[in-house]
Order: structure tokens, then C-alpha cells, then sequence
């Protein structure tokens, strides 16, 4: 089953949404950047929290923005031209809970040893920042298997033209990371970012699963596939989206480059 075809003005006024969203979204950005002038100042909390951010950014990116919805798309398009709409489902759902394991263990090694990327990321941090962009990375890393699932649903959602929610996402964690910074008391300290980052990631996650369940009730599919590695669409979206993670991480290598150069000056 297939959404129906909507009118111009549905057009239009998701196209507006979604153009609201766009600017507002950095807009909570900077209220980030603000709020963390506001509380923290110059120091070596900021420094540490700036490098420790690049982990959730490099994850938004191959799972978020980058790589999952370009592999989602045309893999639905392939099996719904085929009139096999639950085979789509269930190989993105497939793929989505083969990636959490290999995440889950790079999750799990970065909380043991966080200390591995902050000397990749900030090898110029020294003392406080060190030790504080430490604590931070043990924590965010925590924040990479939802975004595996906030990816496959985003993709999923633009297969079936709705576009609003990675933005509204975005917009919602920031607001929700100003809140934490803002109504936490000066004793919280660097916790307070922590607990900013992982309600944000936890709030966006069950936003991307709430529209995700709503959309399966609204086109009636019911996977009866959870995970497995063998299906055909697995392996599709696989060939698919291997190309696009070397473009990816190609581009968080410079990133990565340029930030650990900063962090020695």
C-alpha cells in the first residue's frame, strides 16, 4: 500500500514547514553556543566539549544526514517498483539491527577507553580539558545506536516523501541541551552537558520510533523479518552504502585533521 498522492497546497505547506525548520534549527544551535558562553566561559569545559561533540557529529552524519537515507531510498523504491513493500521493510529493519551490533561494540569501547579518540581528536588537550573531554566522550559515545535507528527511520521516511522529522529532530535536541544547560545548577558543572547530550539523543530517538510506528500503521505493513544478514535487500543496501561511507568518513578524517590542529595552538 502506497501513500496517497497529496495536492499543491499540502506541497506547499510542507515544503514551508520544512523551510521553518531549516532556520530554526541553527538557531537553537547558536542558543547552544550562547548558553554554553553563558555557563562555562573560556575554559577548558568548553575546549573539552567541543572536541568530545565531534563523536555525535561523525555519527549524524554516516547515520543520519549521509549515508543510511541515501542507501533507505532507493532500496524502497527498488521493492515498492516491485510491489514488495514488506520486503523493504524488513531488509531496513534487517540492516538497521545488523549495524547495532558492530556499533553497540564500538559504543562499548569508547566508554572503556574513551581516551583512545581524545588524543586522536584533541591530542593538544592537556590537564582539566583532558580529563574533562575524557568524561565527555565516555558518555557520547553512548549516543551512537540510536542514531543507527534514527538513520533507517529517516531514510524509511523519505521513501515516503516526509521530510520534516531529521530537522525537527535537530531542533528538539538543541532546544533540549540549552534546557539542561540552562536549568542546572553552577554545581552540575560539565554534568550538566553530559545529561543534555543523552536526554536530547533519548528524546530524538523516540521521536524518529514514535513517527516510525505510525507510518506502519498508516501504509498497514507488518514485517515478519527482524534481522537477518541473509536477505537480498540487506546485502543491496550494503553495495549501496559502502561508497558513500568512504566519501563520508573521507570528509570526518579532514575534520578530524583540522581539529587536531587547532587543539595545538
Amino acid at each position: 500500500m502506497t501513500e496517497p498522492i497529496r495536492g499543491p497546497y499540502a506541497v506547499a505547506r510542507s515544503a514551508t514547514g520544512l523551510a521553518g525548520l531549516s532556520l530554526a534549527s541553527p538557531l537553537a544551535g547558536l542558543a547552544v553556543e550562547m548558553a554554553l558562553a553563558w555557563r562555562f566561559g573560556a575554559s577548558a569545559t568548553v575546549d573539552a566539549f567541543r572536541t568530545s561533540a565531534l563523536l555525535i557529529l561523525f555519527g549524524q552524519q554516516i547515520f543520519v544526514f549521509q549515508v543510511l537515507p541515501n542507501v533507505m531510498v532507493p532500496l524502497f523504491a527498488a521493492y515498492r517498483a516491485q510491489r514488495a513493500e514488506r520486503e523493504a521493510w524488513e531488509a531496513g529493519i534487517s540492516l538497521a539491527n545488523l549495524l547495532v551490533i558492530p556499533t553497540a561494540g564500538l559504543s562499548a569501547l569508547l566508554f572503556l577507553r574513551p581516551d583512545l579518540v581524545v588524543h586522536l581528536l584533541g591530542p593538544g588537550l592537556d590537564g582539566d580539558a583532558e580529563r574533562t573531554a575524557i568524561f565527555f566522550a565516555r558518555w557520547f559515545a553512548l549516543t551512537f545506536v540510536p542514531l543507527v535507528w534514527s538513520g533507517m527511520i529517516a531514510g524509511v521516511l523519505y521513501a515516503y516523501e516526509i521530510f520534516w522529522l531529521p530537522a525537527a529532530s535537530q531542533l528538539l535536541g538543541n532546544v533540549v541541551l540549552v534546557s539542561a544547560i540552562v536549568l542546572s545548577g553552577p554545581d552540575w558543572g560539565p554534568r550538566s552537558l553530559v545529561v543534555g547530550v543523552l536526554a536530547a539523543a533519548f528524546v530524538t530517538w523516540a521521536l524518529f520510533i514514535a513517527r516510525l510506528v505510525a507510518l506502519m500503521r498508516r501504509v498497514a505493513v507488518r514485517p515478519t523479518v527482524w534481522i537477518s544478514a541473509r536477505h537480498p535487500g540487506v546485502r543491496r543496501a550494503l553495495r549501496l552504502a559502502l561508497p558513500l561511507a568512504g566519501v563520508v568518513l573521507i570528509g570526518l578524517c579532514n575534520t578530524a585533521i583540522i581539529n587536531r590542529v587547532l587543539s595545538r595552538l
